[in-house]
């Protein structure tokens, strides 16, 4: 079941603010999923990239897919 979606900063790049799920950031490109939050090592849901693989690429310039 998933959580009620409540305005969220975008746990990648924290700047961009998400108003529901499923969401793009315009930023980063994370697209902002509730699975990938509880689980961040997990790849292969919304986005391909695990969330801490989206967060270590960003610091480093990279893309996030």
């Amino acid at each position: 079941m998933e959580e009620p979606i409540k305005v969220r900063l975008c746990p990648v790049c924290d700047e961009f603010w998400f108003m529901k799920w499923d969401e793009y950031c315009p930023v980063c490109g994370w697209c902002h999923s509730f699975l990938q939050e509880m689980y961040p090592d997990d790849k292969k849901m919304d986005n391909i990239m695990s969330l801490n693989e989206a967060r270590q690429a960003f610091k480093e310039g990279k893309e996030i897919y």
